[in-house]
């Protein structure tokens, strides 16, 4: 049925694509080679088999050039195989031909997301809503794109208009992944600004409809962790960790686990979670585990330290050359617990931060120095510290929550 209709609609100068059409046409071309080619290239894509899918959309394009979504799918196989500047390339080139293609400026707006490009790729996703405003997934990948921006209150509204186009669609299928999607890019912007309970709610739904899916797990640890649920938690990383892609669900497809970046996360998260439960021994044994997974990332070894652990090497992390202003501004907490820099030159050099880290640095500042004065005893010290931390609500933050949780127990004493 798509072969015919697509050649129907070449043949009277038109491609239609996901309700796409196309005023270019060439002349004296086969167009119903054209038309076998890309349809066995849409079939090789299904299946992931990326080069021949590529090789037979490469084909049609060398008998006929002026078709945008053939550039569109050769696109694809691009972007699929991470090959992100041919990827935005072929998309440019359909646009070119047909300035209505949403989902050309959607992928190539996600291609320059993942190039660290997020304003541009705003630009690009907004023009697709702009051209295509029931376009869910567009929505969706607006409101992480938001997220990621810093507007998570706006990211959580487009997240919502995603998951209510979405309720109205009847393809099942492709229904119950892009409703779960969006759930979960709410989730993530609700646990940005701090609104735990929403982002519990959209999490638990999420994982219960997509159990392969482990990065859905361990951001609901996140969330169960800063609403002081510190067992179910440690439970829910369990889970995240548990998930392997050797696996076959019952389903039969097979399970999306954790990427190495994100598994240490979730490894340090279930270890600040055993703190709580004052399971010590468990939670350095996580923190070294995590150190091994990401041997040159700062913030493991400072929670090693932080807990009293003296399994890693400050002396390494200190003299490092990190690249990344956060990652630089860590080293100066990891000089603290070297002993090489006082708590007053650290809280300097934080409230010397420009404007948009300034609270974030201070936050930290003051929530490693109440662990440091645990570590050694002195409770009011501690108490004070977290006290000042949390006047800094910068809710994105790990330490925020940590130092709100640590005040509960400290007065609970």
């Amino acid at each position: 049925m798509r072969s015919n209709l697509t050649l129907v609609c070449l043949l009277n100068g038109l491609l239609l694509a996901g309700g796409l059409a196309s005023s270019v046409s060439a002349q004296g071309v086969d167009q119903e080679r054209v038309v076998q080619l890309r349809d066995e290239g849409l079939e090789l894509s299904d299946k992931g088999k990326l080069l021949k899918a590529r090789a037979k959309f490469k084909e049609a394009i060398d008998l006929d050039d002026s078709h945008a979504d053939t550039w569109f799918h050769y696109g694809q196989t691009f972007q699929r195989r991470g090959k992100l500047d041919e990827a935005i390339k072929h998309y440019t080139k359909a646009i070119s031909l047909l300035s209505g293609h949403h989902k050309a400026f959607h992928n190539r707006g996600v291609a320059l997301w993942y190039q660290g490009k997020l304003k541009d790729a705003l630009s690009d996703v907004d023009e697709a809503v702009r051209l295509k405003p029931r376009y869910h997934e567009a929505w969706n990948t607006r409101a992480s794109l938001l997220t990621n921006l810093g507007q998570a209150r706006e990211g959580m509204e487009d997240a919502g208009t995603a998951i209510e186009l979405v309720e109205e669609r009847n393809d099942k299928r492709k229904v119950k992944r892009y409703f779960v999607k969006a759930y979960h890019t709410r989730a993530v912007a609700a646990i940005r600004i701090g609104e735990l309970a929403q982002a519990k709610s959209d999490l638990l739904f999420a994982s219960k409809r997509a159990p392969g899916q482990a990065a859905y797990r361990f951001r609901l640890a996140v969330a169960q962790f800063r609403l002081g649920e510190h067992k179910l938690a440690v439970e829910s990383c369990t889970v995240a960790l548990a998930i392997k892609r050797d696996t076959v669900l019952a389903s039969g497809k097979r399970p999306n686990p954790l990427s190495s970046y994100l598994r240490a996360r979730c490894v340090a998260g279930r270890a600040q979670a055993r703190f709580f439960l004052n399971d010590k021994k468990g939670a350095l044994k996580d923190l070294a585990e995590a150190a091994k997974l990401t041997p040159d990332h700062t913030y493991t070894p400072l929670w090693i330290h932080a807990f009293g652990g003296k399994a890693y090497s400050l002396g390494r992390l200190s003299k490092h050359t990190y690249k990344s202003e956060e990652d630089k501004w860590v080293q100066q907490i990891l000089l603290l617990y070297a002993g090489k820099k006082s708590a007053k030159e650290l809280l300097a050099t934080a409230q010397g931060a420009d404007s948009e880290a300034k609270d974030a640095r201070l936050l930290q500042s003051h929530c490693y120095l109440a662990l440091l004065a645990e570590r050694s005893g002195d409770t009011q010290k501690a108490r004070t510290h977290y006290e000042k931390a949390i006047t800094h609500k910068v809710l994105g933050y790990t330490e925020y929550w940590w130092a709100k949780l640590r005040l509960a127990v400290l007065s609970a004493k």
